[in-house]
């Protein structure tokens, strides 16, 4: 690059084709409308069904066009007599007449008869009809006079005779076709009923796929039977298991690999990886060998020949083919001869070595080019070299020219410009990436070679003169000296000549290459195929396979290229330096660098971001553009060159046909491709058809419609004809070796299991039964709705409009307006809880459920669930799955307000889980879950509390006034109550306030002759609501006085500043400091306007205010500055006035005003939200927020004000605020867009628009105070008013900040007194002007009409009350007794930590003690506290006297303290170890059984073992038992154990990873967890590998945690030897890929997978769903864990799933698994 001027612009970049496009659209558009329009008179005639037609015969003999004969159609007399006749023998009818009678209901009669049969002797009437031999349907009928009637068949009368006749059915010449390709489909009408009359007339042979394609009735002979079905798995999992075998070889395959010898590889391959390489080599060289896997050419298990037709096309009669799945005919014949592709899919289970037996196939079949390709690449590369030569001798004589992508072509810019070292092309070093940074350091480096080269030539210089003396005789010196000075000056000079060459390259700009030579060099395609195969994995396998390949390869052997996409910065300065440097890899990477590669590595990531760079090279051409694009796209190398093999490992990651890496996969140009997968099929049929999409064939698999016409619905309908042509295909083109049977040469070491059963602390049972309460009932609600959809919306309806009259009649009773009572303490606990997270997703309207994933072989009541329908269902049984980990597992979990919280700090529930926060321990966590369930009771008591102030608010309007008084004084009692059991339960300020306010009043109302009795506390009700009123309004307005006095302070220092600069009025105008600055420069030579340049350019940018600036000289700024100064002034006396009038209308809280408050429209407007069905559901007051509705609503202030809508004092002068805040400060933009979605302080400003820029006339006043003369007449004083006059206009906008936050609190001190007035109003009868008559308006303002009643409503209001209250009693109850639970756990825990009660616990019933060491033991705890065991407990309960209501619990006393206890109100906590029981499999003691006692020590050693070891904090259950038996496996000195030995922890959970790995780092057990993927990924595995060393002073990893869906696919870890399994995986699929992990070639030791679950949770439930669908898909079929759509879960599945038990009521019995059962003794 140079960094000259250019010479030359380019021309400007324009559309000239933009009319003719815009020509050619409209007329686009005008043919689709008019194709639209066919198109529907089309079908309107193509579903009428013609009943009557009469049609012309073809002559006997017809010419070609008429027809060609196809099927023929016998007829019989439609009755028959003796008397019947015939026509005369000579007489050729040349007419019938067809007409069919019936419909689809009913059935049909099809019937004809010939126009000769009319004339005299022949029969009459139904004599006359002829009738089919075979009836039809109705539609088959129906199709034949439609077809006949549009000319597309006709009829020949073949022969006739009294009683029958024949028919030649023609097809007419224009019902012919000529479809380009056999698999094209032109979708007409017409072909449906071609399609319906023909199998009718000539039906296919049975036992073909042309039968079902047909649509013909099966017969028994074309279905298989496939045996019973499991009950949760499918018949069609069962076919999928013949899937497999079908792909298995035979076991006489060959296997000598064409000879070679494989001297490159490394290891030995095994027999079966020679044959399965032989068998690849074969389908890459196509071939007879390469049509079975013996290499005979003859199928295995099928002697049949291969039809002559393409399978999609069928004979018909001798010229005519048809394709039965869409009715075409055509005379074209396609040859059956079906090309297959070159490649196929290499399916081996997991683990068996597929990485080697690609190598082996790389290895053995190399590209090798034609020697005469050779030598026209020789010829080319010359020609090539001349073309380039010439090409740069064009470039050096072409005119440079400029060209920026900023598109501005004036050379009038003063940075450096930058020239393209391709294209010549100019551009600013700005626009193309040069930084500032970039050119300083670039002129450094120029002065630092221009100075070395000077230095340089200096003593050169003079070494060159004093060889010069030395040659003139000058000095005297000795010839060896003469000689050295001549060298070293000849050395100097070369140096010098260096150094001015570095310095001239450094003067000029960087190596330059802008983004067009770029996307140029990227996109220059590879003619040919080459060397070179793609390997496509998942990210995190990659670093895997380029270790396994040079692990396995010799050296020298394969060369490795890894393309990780092309880089984002790809031009620019320094790109080709970059690549140079650093590999191709990180520049530009073209198709010739991935051609010199043997093997080249990339990602599914990299193809899925490749789809995007051009990969058909569509953006290359010359495309119309209106503008010129700034960045051009880096096309993608991997479609510009034919690979040699293209290999996808993983391949089930593109299963699915429309994945974005599928479609990238398909484009990729190759030779051979290869399918490589362990489990080819994990959802159903159409994984293997995205397979065959990859290979490109055969025909029709790799097309998704066909696939599922002709494979998929014959296949799962068991038909045997499909599983034929499916099971063919898969034995030339699938090569499948499972473990069994290859495991005589394997000889892996055996794998064992063990399931440990875990019983929950009392704190993580009461976690889980609160997340219980509200999934469970959401998951069997969305399973109702999917399974009667019309009930349940009925239901729900019912429910809702419950729920809508339950809660306007709250409202009523909080909040004369319709408004809720308060936003006080309470509230914000209230926030805490976030169980009605599902809820809002019920709210949506329900829609009838359509089911497109169900199968002929589904039942009607066991279908698939629709991915939508999964997630609802699935949705709340996931957030119980992740409350049995750990209670922060999941969005729901417990979160720590703060790091370093204590044990007794706060935290919150459902707001984000552990990646919101930090790592409780479990005291931590107990002490969040009391709060919470004590928030629980409080709102359980407010409720109770509003039902009772209800009530007694009916009573009052009856007149009852005694029964108002008790219910007032129950309200006042129940705080009472909180405080006398210990729980200290709040009750809302407000409802307080509200009942002693009516209790004084209905005390007064009664007299004191009433039947109610007096109390002490009667005469001081006023006084103490008005103590309740001042301490809200300090609560909810407490910061009105400290907001007061910091606005003073500023005030006092703008009045101080004013005087010292000497502004006068309320404003800062009247200085005049600036005014004879400007004087002083308007005497300049310049008049100033180098001055008003550099502040209008630099700190003005052009505008004041927002606007374009309009001055032109100082004189207009000093004019400007005077205007705008006063203007502040007016505007702040304007502002100051209103603040004072606010201050004087909040302190006098005038009724009025505070009624305006409460209604004032802008702030009602900002605060209430609404349900879907229209009902206030909270109406509260927030803070305002600045968003651009809040301008919108200032606009409109005056229009509501004006038509008669009450506004508040406050948001009355928002209008003034405004004014003066668009003078104060600078203007945020140009328009309102350039603000909206503000961030930052804007967005999120508590006052105003959240501006804090200084105005434009304050940056003009600090330019200008910048200028103030230092020294001569006046300076000082000059410098100290501009310095108070700049902190006057700062304090001015530190004043308006500080006053809005004043406005802020008096908004709220009106909202508190106005919410005190509603908080003493109560529900009254509507007076007689207010009663509402029919057909008139309502009277009452709907926002009162909820406290307004009828007389008639009190009776219903009263009885609803009642009910809720019974209902809000029971539900706090509950709550008491649930805190006083987790407080009464608490101090048990705290007690048992510190020593005390250590002993064994004695019933006090049966006098027994429990044990509190055995594994079965638990207790019964109280409400009231006391404990029993839990026999005794339930014989309590058992003998308890049944309830009066039937949904009521049985009630017993304590026998301690004889309180009456409901039964739904104990809880049951273990008292012993936390283990219930551990299961091996294969048992101990003989065979595999024996393996697992050596490595892993005999179970009653593990046991002690374990029990023996501390784990160091509180983490949980799961998490203690897992990071427990983690540091057993790793123990060196346990039986068993060993140095080397390492284990994989799989959690389908993030969150649960987190608090593992937590807890392993705090037992010192090195650890490392694979945060997220990518770079950190990939480090993790390498240094759990030991591929990469540990950080400085850290040991290796023994433990590595990964989440099941990134780290359980395709890995090699067989440095490992145990799996352990957090939580159960519902889909045995991919257990079995974690579990396969270590159990592969190259493990060496005996490996083992630990699952945990805990009991009587829903995990039994998944670990039961697991069990049942693997046994019920024995072999390989387990890896078919998913299903066809969505989780591929059913119905019956999900019953499987809801949970039944609940945790903690007796010692529920895990499920039974195969092995040997061990009862834990100790802990």
């Amino acid at each position: 690059g140079r960094a000259a001027m250019p010479r030359k612009k380019a021309a400007p970049q324009r559309n000239a084709a933009s009319a003719a496009d815009a020509k050619r659209a409209r007329e686009e558009a005008d043919k689709a409308a008019a194709d639209a329009a066919r198109k529907r008179a089309r079908s309107e005639a193509l579903t009428r069904s013609v009943t009557k037609v009469d049609a012309p015969l073809v002559p006997e003999k017809h010419r070609d066009d008429d027809g060609v004969e196809v099927a023929r159609l016998n007829g019989v007399r439609a009755t028959r007599g003796d008397d019947a006749s015939t026509s005369s023998p000579g007489s050729v009818p040349t007419r019938l007449t067809l007409e069919v009678a019936g419909d689809g209901a009913k059935t049909p009669r099809l019937a004809w008869s010939f126009a000769d049969e009319e004339k005299d002797g022949s029969p009459s009437g139904d004599e006359r009809e002829w009738r089919p031999e075979r009836d039809p349907s109705f539609h088959a009928a129906s199709a034949l006079l439609f077809l006949i009637e549009r000319g597309r068949f006709a009829l020949r009368l073949v022969a006739r005779d009294a009683t029958r006749c024949t028919l030649a059915v023609l097809v007419a010449p224009d019902a012919l076709e000529s479809p380009t390709h056999p698999e094209e489909f032109a979708r007409k009408g017409h072909h449906a009923k071609q399609r319906v009359a023909l199998a009718w007339l000539a039906p296919p042979p049975r036992r073909t796929l042309e039968r079902y394609a047909a649509g013909t009735e099966e017969d028994d002979d074309d279905v298989d039977d496939v045996g019973p079905a499991s009950p949760l798995v499918p018949a069609s999992h069962n076919l999928l298991r013949d899937v497999y075998e079908a792909a298995k070889p035979p076991r006489d395959c060959p296997d000598a690999c064409d000879g070679c010898a494989f001297t490159e590889l490394v290891p030995t391959p095994r027999p079966y990886q020679r044959k399965a390489v032989d068998w690849m080599i074969r389908r890459e060289r196509g071939g007879v060998p390469a049509a079975s896997k013996r290499g005979d050419g003859v199928e295995e298990d099928d002697g049949k020949t291969s039809s002559s037709n393409h399978p999609l096309w069928s004979r018909l009669g001798d010229e005519v083919y048809v394709n039965w799945s869409t009715g075409q005919l055509t005379r074209d014949r396609f040859d059956g001869g079906v090309a297959e592709p070159s490649g196929g899919i290499l399916a081996d289970e997991m683990g068996l070595g597929k990485t080697v037996e690609l190598l082996m196939c790389v290895l053995a079949h190399r590209f090798e080019p034609p020697a005469v390709v050779k030598e026209e690449k020789k010829e080319d590369a010359g020609t090539e070299e001349k073309a380039a030569a010439a090409a740069d001798d064009d470039d050096e004589q072409a005119e440079e020219i400029v060209g920026c992508v900023c598109g501005n072509t004036e050379d009038d810019y003063e940075g450096m410009w930058l020239a393209c070292d391709g294209c010549r092309q100019w551009s600013h070093a700005r626009c193309v990436g040069y930084t500032k940074a970039d050119e300083t350091r670039h002129r450094k480096k120029a002065d630092s070679a221009i100075r070395a080269s000077l230095d340089a030539r200096a003593e050169w210089e003079r070494a060159a003169a004093y060889a010069r003396e030395i040659a003139g005789g000058a000095r005297h010196v000795d010839d060896a000296t003469a000689a050295d000075a001549v060298k070293v000056a000849a050395r100097l000079e070369e140096i010098s000549e260096k150094k001015n060459a570095d310095a001239e390259a450094a003067s000029h700009a960087p190596p330059f290459l802008c983004g067009a030579c770029v996307a140029r060099r990227a996109g220059e395609v590879v003619a040919g195929p080459c060397r070179a195969t793609l390997v496509v994995c998942p990210a995190p396998i990659l670093p895997q396979w380029r270790a396994e390949l040079h692990r396995h390869a010799k050296p020298g052997a394969v060369r490795v290229l890894v393309y990780e996409g092309q880089p984002r910065d790809a031009g620019g300065p320094n790109a080709r330096s970059r690549a140079k440097v650093n590999g191709v890899n990180d520049g530009v990477v073209s198709a010739a660098d991935l051609a010199a590669a043997d093997v080249v590595l990339t990602t599914y990531d990299v193809l899925r971001g490749d789809l995007h760079h051009d990969p058909l090279g569509t953006l290359s051409g010359a495309r119309a553009s209106r503008h010129v694009k700034r960045y051009s796209v880096i096309p993608t190398p991997l479609t510009r060159l034919t690979w040699w093999r293209v290999v996808l490992d993983e391949a089930q990651m593109v299963e699915s046909s429309t994945a974005a890496a599928a479609a990238m996969a398909r484009m990729v140009p190759a030779v051979h491709r290869w399918a490589v997968t362990g489990t080819p099929v994990s959802r159903g049929l159409e994984d293997l058809q995205g397979l065959f999409a990859f290979l490109g064939g055969p025909s029709p698999f790799a097309d998704a419609g066909w696939w599922r016409r002709t494979v998929q619905e014959p296949y799962e309908a068991h038909h045997h004809s499909a599983r034929e042509f499916l099971h063919g295909t898969l034995r030339r083109l699938m090569w499948r070796n499972s473990r069994a049977d290859v495991a005589d040469e394997l000889r892996l070491p055996p794998q064992g299991q063990t399931v440990t059963w875990l019983r929950p602390s009392g704190i993580e049972a009461h976690w889980y039964r609160q997340q219980r309460k509200v999934c469970e009932g959401l998951a069997r609600d969305a399973l109702r709705r999917i399974k009667d959809p019309r009930a349940f919306r009925k239901e729900r309806e019912e429910e809702r409009r419950k729920e809508r009259t339950r809660r306007e009649g709250a409202s009523a009773a909080w909040n004369g307006r319709g408004r809720r009572l308060g936003r006080g303490e309470l509230d914000e606990l209230a926030d805490l809880i976030d169980d009605e997270a599902f809820e809002e997703a019920e709210e949506e309207e329900e829609e009838e459920i359509v089911d497109l994933t169900a199968n002929d072989d589904d039942d009607e009541e066991d279908r698939y669930l629709t991915a939508e329908e999964s997630r609802k269902v699935l949705q709340p049984l996931l957030r119980l799955r992740q409350a049995c980990n750990h209670p922060q597992a999941g969005t729901h979990g417990v979160r720590s307000l703060a790091k370093g919280v204590g044990s007794g700090g706060g935290g919150v529930i459902g707001a984000g889980g552990i990646h919101s926060g930090v790592i409780m321990t479990m005291p931590q966590i107990h002490a969040v879950l009391i709060d919470r369930q004590r928030t629980e009771a409080e709102e359980a008591q407010r409720l109770v509390a509003f039902t009772l102030n209800a009530s007694a608010g009916v009573a009052m309007c009856r007149g009852d006034y005694p029964a108002a008084v008790g219910h007032y004084r129950e309200v006042l009692r129940l705080e009472m109550a909180g405080a006398e059991d210990g729980l200290n339960l709040r009750l809302d300020s407000l409802q307080r306030l509200h009942a002693l306010h009516n209790l004084r009043a209905a005390l007064e109302a009664a007299g004191p002759e009433a039947p109610v009795a007096r109390t002490l506390r009667d005469d001081s009700l006023a006084d103490d609501a008005e103590t309740e009123r001042r301490k809200y309004v300090a609560q909810r307005a407490g910061g009105t006085f400290a907001a007061a006095a910091d606005l003073r302070k500023v005030s006092e220092s703008i009045l101080a500043n004013a005087r010292i600069c000497g502004a006068s009025g309320s404003g800062p105008a009247g200085a005049a400091w600036w005014s004879a600055l400007i004087d002083s420069h308007l005497r300049s030579a310049d008049g100033g306007r180098s001055t008003l340049d550099r502040l209008v350019d630099n700190q003005l940018s052009g505008r004041w205010q927002g606007r374009e600036i309009a001055f032109t000289d100082l004189a207009g700024l000093r004019f400007a500055l005077e205007t705008a100064l006063d203007e502040l002034g007016r505007r702040r006396g304007e502002f100051l006035d209103r603040l004072e009038h606010l201050a004087k209308v909040t302190a006098d809280a005038d009724p009025v005003d505070v009624e305006a408050a409460g209604k004032c429209v802008m702030c009602v407007a900002k605060t209430t939200m609404h349900d879907d069905d229209g009902g206030v559901v909270f109406a509260g007051r927030q803070r305002a927020k600045p968003a651009s509705n809040r301008e919108r609503n200032l606009r409109d202030i005056d229009a509501r004000s004006g038509g008669g809508r009450t506004l508040c004092q406050h948001c009355a002068a928002s209008p003034l605020f405004k004014r003066y805040e668009d003078v104060l400060f600078g203007h945020l933009g140009m328009d309102a867009e350039m603000t909206a979605g503000g961030r930052g302080r804007i967005a999120q400003a508590d006052v105003g628009d959240g501006r804090s820029a200084p105005s434009s006339a304050e940056v003009a006043l600090k330019f200008l105070a910048a200028r103030v003369p230092k020294s001569g007449l006046g300076a000082v004083a000059a410098k100290e008013s501009s310095l108070a006059h700049l902190e006057m206009m700062e304090d001015m906008r530190r004043e308006f900040t500080r006053a809005m936050t004043l406005v802020k609190h008096q908004r709220e001190e009106m909202y508190a007194r106005d919410e005190l007035a509603m908080a003493t109003t109560r529900i009254r009868v509507r007076l007689p002007h207010e009663i509402a008559l029919g057909g008139l308006p309502d009277p009452v303002p709907e926002h009162l009409r909820a406290s307004v009643v009828h007389e008639w409503e009190l009776d219903d209001m009263e009885e609803a009350y009642v009910a809720d209250r019974a209902a809000y009693e029971d539900d706090l109850r509950k709550a008491k007794s649930q805190v006083r639970f987790l407080e009464r756990l608490k101090d048990d825990e705290e007690r048992e930590k510190g020593g005390g009660d250590a002993g064994p616990f004695e019933c006090p019933v049966c006098v027994e003690e429990v044990d509190s060491s055995a594994a079965a033991a638990e207790l019964a705890v109280l409400p009231c506290g006391h404990r029993l065991c839990v026999r005794c407990t339930d014989a309590l309960v058992s003998r308890a006297p049944p309830p009066a209501h039937p949904r009521a619990p049985r009630c017993f006393k304590c026998p301690t303290c004889r309180v009456r206890t409901a039964a739904d109100e104990v809880n049951y906590v273990a008292k012993g170890s936390s283990r219930v029981k551990c299961v091996r499999w294969p048992a101990g003691g003989a065979g595999r059984g024996a393996d697992m006692d050596v490595s892993l020590g005999t179970e009653r050693e593990q046991l002690q073992h374990e029990a023996a070891l501390v784990v160091k904090g509180s983490w949980g259950t799961k998490v203690e038992a897992v990071v427990r038996r983690v540091m057993y496996l790793l123990d060196p000195d346990r039986p068993g154990g060993h140095r080397d030995a390492k284990c994989l922890v799989f959690s389908e959970w993030e969150d649960a990873l987190r608090v593992v790995a937590a807890a392993l780092k705090a037992n010192d057990v090195p650890a490392a967890h694979t945060l997220g993927g990518g770079r950190k990924l990939r480090d993790a595995i390498d240094a759990f590998k030991g591929v990469a060393p540990p950080p400085v002073g850290e040991p290796s990893p023994k433990a590595l945690l990964m989440p099941l869906r990134r780290g359980a696919n395709g890995l090699n870890l067989t440095e490992a030897q145990h799996v352990i399994l957090l939580e159960p995986v519902s889909d045995p699929g991919a257990e079995a890929q974690a579990m396969k992990r270590v159990d592969r070639i190259g493990q060496t030791m005996p490996t083992c997978v630990h699952r945990f679950l805990l009991q009587g949770t829903v995990e039994e439930n998944v670990q039961e769903l697991s069990r049942r669908r693997r046994e019920a898909a024995p072999g390989e079929a387990e890896d078919v864990g998913r299903a066809r759509s969505g989780s591929g879960l059913r119905i019956s599945e999900v019953e499987v799933l809801i949970p039944r038990r609940v945790v903690g009521v007796g010692a529920g019995s895990a499920d039974a698994s195969p092995g040997t059962e061990t009862n834990i003794l100790t802990d």
